[in-house]
């Protein structure tokens, strides 16, 4: 499971002139997913975690979600899509059971000590990747592009700015974390400089989703973690000083127009507060969304089928056609308002409690830890948090959301060990230990 999360985000093929991100990843996905529950049927015994209840409310909540999305998609005029997704985005029912199946095996499969250095694995794998995409920026990559070319904006190895964008938010707010979190100076420079670089990258993707995800997940840091710790003043502020000074450096010395990216983030809310749309606010998202909000009542029970937003948006409506052209809308572009059309209410509200579950608990264990796992986990809950806020504007993909799946699962773990830890001494801890060691290795 570790080793299959750190390279997920190299995986990719080569074809007939165009480079393939998603097909390969979920390829990549499948066969592992399927492989470890082959194991895992075969070894069954072994499936009993060391935490005293082998099944959580997790699991329940786990099974739950996935339930809603195999009736819907049972249920579904368009059954083929609805379990193997259309063509491009591979979301239907299997994929959804592929991402549950990472979230589970993240937080009971992962060796303790690995969930913890699965964090820093993040960030140095993000670090070729963010190098890549300033590559692409300058039209350097050796790779083809093909018939999608976004021109100067990076999309590194994901196929779009926008999935580039969800990915650096996490890892980004990652290497912000671990760079508050260690003491020695050689470290601090080398996460000060990944979280730098990965920045810049960012920067190149031009996905303001991504950026306005990152700002909240920065002040998350600055009030949990920063904020009442004095000695990360100093650190902070010279990271904080120096993204702004590259933003700056970047703006002046290319025509990307970045600057004024960004306040468009603010100039088109200010439009349509007062009623000054043209319907291209948010690259035509706010016109989608109008379009799609009647959709949630009508599919309000169990939605229209997993990923098959495309059939049921009104792709044919006068207004949508003069604004956005001849694009077949296949996505609400707003994660939330996805589910809930295309697998239910209930499907959404089933999501949003798992997430707030994790959340819950991980604010619980910061507790009952150590100042440095305090840190590392209030950094998870900005990484969550800064991924929720990018999603409202952007689109759950195969190319990245098996990495937030394995977040969530790795955050839910350890907070659940440090919870368990804190009730146990002595030798109950040594046990604790010893029991999930074994499990670990007999798999």
């Amino acid at each position: 499971m570790y080793y299959f999360i750190l390279l997920f985000p190299f995986i990719f093929f080569v074809f007939g002139g165009e480079t393939h991100y998603s097909l390969g990843k979920l390829v990549y996905l499948f066969v592992f997913v399927l492989s470890s529950w082959i194991l895992l049927l075969l070894k069954r015994h072994y499936w009993s975690s060391c935490f005293k209840k082998p099944i959580s409310i997790m699991e329940i909540m786990v099974v739950g979600f996935i339930g809603l999305a195999a009736i819907s998609a049972l249920l579904s005029e368009h059954k083929l899509t609805s379990f193997f997704g259309s063509i491009l985005r591979y979301e239907g029912l299997l994929t959804i059971v592929a991402y549950c199946s990472v979230f589970l095996f993240s937080y009971r499969l992962i060796e303790f000590q690995k969930q913890t250095k699965l964090v820093i694995a993040f960030i140095l794998c993000a670090i070729p990747i963010s190098l890549y995409g300033i590559l692409q920026h300058f039209r350097l990559e050796p790779l083809p592009r093909g018939t999608f070319d976004f021109g100067p904006s990076s999309i590194g190895l994901f196929g779009n700015p926008n999935f580039f964008g969800s990915y650096l938010v996490m890892v980004f707010l990652m290497a912000c974390v671990v760079f508050l979190s260690r003491n020695r100076g050689r470290l601090i420079n080398f996460y000060f400089a990944a979280a730098c670089l990965i920045f810049l990258s960012m920067i190149f993707t031009s996905t303001r989703s991504a950026w306005l995800g990152t700002f909240v997940g920065v002040v998350g840091l600055t009030i949990l973690v920063v904020r009442k710790r004095k000695e990360l003043w100093g650190r902070w502020g010279t990271l904080l000083a120096s993204l702004g000074l590259i933003f700056m450096i970047t703006e002046s010395a290319g025509d990307g127009g970045y600057l004024n990216r960004l306040l468009t983030t603010i100039i088109e809310p200010y439009n349509i507060v007062t009623e000054q749309e043209t319907g291209m606010e948010g690259s035509g998202r706010f016109l989608i969304w109008q379009k799609s909000l009647p959709l949630v009542k009508e599919y309000f029970w169990i939605g229209s089928g997993p990923d098959t937003f495309k059939y049921v948006y009104p792709n044919q409506d006068m207004e949508s056609k003069e604004v956005l052209g001849e694009i077949i809308i296949d996505k609400a572009h707003n994660e939330y308002l996805q589910i809930a059309i295309t697998m239910g209410v209930p499907a959404l509200l089933v999501y949003l409690a798992l997430v707030g579950i994790i959340l819950i608990r991980a604010f619980k264990a910061v507790r009952v830890v150590a100042e440095q796992q305090k840190i590392i986990l209030y950094g998870l809950i900005c990484v969550i948090i800064g991924y929720l806020v990018q999603a409202f504007f952007n689109i759950s993909v195969v190319t990245v959301a098996p990495i937030y799946w394995s977040i969530l699962g790795v955050t839910f773990g350890l907070s659940t060990h440090y919870l368990q830890a804190a009730k146990l001494t002595g030798e109950q801890k040594e046990n604790l230990t010893q029991v999930k060691n074994q499990q670990i290795k007999a798999m």
